[in-house]
């Protein structure tokens, strides 16, 4: 864009003013102005008018006039805008406006240049005035202080100097907070929710009255709400630009309402929309104060305005009430297990995979995103051909962390050849697994969802003494289901305030819900015991937790297992409505030299290790002796021999040490006499 006409007018608006106040010949000393004269002025206006005809027939003012016709402006705002424009670029004529009386320019000093090329005295209607101001203050840079709104200084900034000379780089203060989508381009296509977007792409459009809507998109993240917009963006040819919001958080409040007047100028330039999102924290949904200032500085002053706003929210997050004339709400609800495999299918032609996208769906509840990151990890490390175990790594190694603070993930790294145990009770393991793998179907295929209200539900109590392999069975389960395992701190849960346990469970089964995970509780009958008579409000609340706990359990699509050392302390409420009760026998002599034998690793350096009296000499549960057995090869390793039988029974003494027993000479039979000396 070719300024000299903008800078012609306001020269000559300049002149007008000088020779009104009867200082042009100060003024022409020297200055830019020297030659100015009356005749000067007129012929300036001609040359104006050949300047404006020839530019716009090469196309080079029409941002400048699409920023016009954007905000409205009233000649006295032209003015203005042209005056700071012009003093951008030729800063000596700041000489004559500081002669004029004004060291900065102002919107009083832009009043009194329109009203002088009127040929007419300048009034300060306080009513336009304010308008006024408030047309400039989209575009032009402003320093608010104590004197009157009209008297603050206005100029001309990079960005703004930058648009009007066919720049498209956005504004460098913006730079990572802000990501443009011009609806020219081609969105990513749409695996789900096309109805849905058409919805929202009609939202889009313009009211009668040329007022636009306010719409907020909720859903979970990763629940495509962007990709959707872009696709209903393209449908209704809107620009959008994207905001991170979390990003102005930090800021202080004088930069973030710099920041906030920045995006809403950039979406000026373009005709742009405006979303924002990521509203609220990881782990914590917006406050009441958080929603009030988020709107007052963000949504308040484009109500009524021809600017699109889209707000994405969590779905919980309710705007403020005064919004609702203005709001156009569209959820997207959570992906059903047909939208989990539409997404799969997609992502399987996209990237040229082979896999079973009914079983990915069906066992992993992973969202839009995710589905597409795991597929794209899955091309990377060139799984085409993806089996069961390939896709289960992917979609776990996608799974946003438990960040919750009562939630550990808990990588397994057992399988059912490490488990030992009577033949009944792996049995009984496979048939857990067995009604997780058929669950699709039994109550999809077979319907028997319709007889049963909450039959998806998988539960299991593992009972049985310590270290009798309760845990290293979970471990196992995990493996064999290829299923993310969350360990719950039962001592984070339980909490003497009123209503804080049940808060804290809920948070769990949140966030176990959204990985499909198998959750596990240890030591469960310290928060899932027996009922109590009731004598005081503990009792009745006590109570009432339990019957909170057995609720959630039985709306959870997933697996829960629970494990005690005391079978006898679970409450009977509790029993009847767990599915599977697998009973954790002490190991027998033989089952006890399985152990021994398997808990050795391969490279580890054996010598004349007599497993069989191992067995028979110590009555040791499983958990004991893997204990010995690491403890007996750190203690080979740091005297550089192998693991020998003195080893062993010097860690057998420790471990019985540990237990409060003292062990004699006679306690190890023939091995007795390793010890003499």
């Amino acid at each position: 864009m070719n300024l000299i006409w903008i800078k012609e007018r306001t020269l000559a608006r300049l002149a007008l003013l000088c020779e009104k106040r009867d200082i042009l010949h100060t003024v022409s000393q020297g200055q830019p102005l020297g030659e100015a004269s009356i005749d000067r002025v007129n012929h300036a206006g001609e040359e104006l008018l050949k300047l404006i005809r020839y530019e716009m027939s090469k196309g080079k003012t029409v941002r400048y006039y699409k920023l016009l016709y954007r905000c409205h402006m009233h000649p006295v705002a032209v003015c203005a805008l042209e005056t700071c424009l012009t003093l951008q670029y030729s800063p000596e004529l700041l000489k004559i406006v500081k002669v004029l009386g004004f060291p900065e320019i102002t919107l009083e000093l832009a009043m009194e240049l329109e009203a002088a090329g009127r040929g007419e005295e300048p009034v300060i209607d306080f009513k336009l005035a304010e308008e006024v101001f408030s047309q400039i203050s989209h575009v032009l840079c402003h320093e608010i202080g104590q004197m009157p709104f009209y008297r603050y200084p206005i100029w001309a900034d990079e960005r703004l100097m930058g648009y009007l000379m066919d720049s498209d780089t956005v504004d460098r203060q913006l730079s990572g907070i802000v990501s443009p989508y011009f609806w020219q381009e081609e969105p990513a296509p749409l695996l789900i929710g096309k109805e849905q977007a058409q919805i929202i792409a009609k939202a889009l459009l313009p009211h009668a009255d040329g007022r636009q809507n306010l719409l907020q998109l909720t859903g979970q993240d990763g629940s495509g709400r962007k990709t959707l917009l872009r696709y209903a963006a393209h449908e209704a040819q809107l620009s959008v630009l994207f905001v991170d919001y979390s990003l102005l958080e930090d800021r202080s409040s004088d930069r973030q309402d710099d920041l906030i007047w920045r995006i809403f100028r950039e979406s000026l330039f373009y005709e742009m929309g405006i979303c924002y999102y990521n509203l609220e924290n990881d782990n914590q949904e917006l406050t009441v104060s958080d929603r009030k200032a988020f709107l007052h500085q963000c949504v308040e002053p484009l109500l009524g305005t021809e600017t699109v706003l889209c707000i994405n929210t969590r779905p919980q997050t309710e705007l403020i009430s005064i919004l609702k004339p203005f709001l156009f709400k569209v959820d997207l609800p959570a992906l059903n297990r047909d939208d989990r495999i539409a997404v799969w299918e997609g992502c399987v032609r996209k990237y040229g995979l082979k896999m079973d996208c009914v079983s990915a769906a069906i066992k992993f509840k992973l969202t839009t995103q995710e589905i597409c990151k795991a597929a794209q990890r899955l091309c990377a490390e060139g799984c085409i051909q993806a089996d069961s175990a390939d896709v289960a790594r992917a979609c776990m190694e996608v799974l946003e962390p438990a960040a919750h603070g009562n939630i550990k993930l808990v990588k397994s790294g057992y399988t059912l050849e490490d488990l030992k145990l009577p033949a009944e009770q792996k049995q009984q393991l496979y048939n857990i697994c067995a009604h997780v793998w058929q669950r699709h179907k039994v109550y999809d295929k077979w319907n028997m969802e319709s007889k049963y209200a909450y039959g998806r539900n998988v539960s299991a109590l593992f009972a049985g003494p310590p270290g009798t392999g309760k845990t290293m069975a979970v471990h196992v389960l995990s493996d064999m289901l290829e299923l993310p395992l969350y360990r719950i701190d039962l001592s984070r849960i339980v909490d003497k305030y009123i209503g804080e346990t049940e808060k804290r469970l809920e948070e769990v089964f949140d966030v176990a819900e959204k990985n499909n995970a198998i959750l596990f509780f240890d030591e469960a009958d310290s928060i899932f015991g027996k009922r109590s008579e009731v004598n005081d409000s503990k009792d009745r609340y006590a109570n009432t937790e339990v019957s909170y706990i057995l609720q959630r359990m039985e709306e959870y699509d997933g697996i829960v297992i629970l494990a005690t050392n005391y079978k006898k302390n679970i409450d009977e409420a509790f029993m009847r409505r767990i599915r599977y009760m697998v009973e954790f026998p002490f190991p027998s002599e033989d089952m006890r030299r399985q152990i021994w034998e398997s808990s050795f690793a391969d490279k580890v350096p054996l010598e004349d290790i007599d497993f069989a009296y191992l067995a028979r000499q110590f009555e040791f549960s499983g958990g004991s002796i893997k204990n010995i057995v690491l403890n007996a090869v750190f203690l080979a390793a740091s005297q550089n021999h192998p693991v020998n039988m003195k080893d062993i029974l010097q860690s057998v003494r420790a471990e019985n040490m540990k237990m409060g027993k003292t062990m004699l000479m006679q306690d190890f039979a023939e091995y007795g006499a390793l010890f003499e000396g």
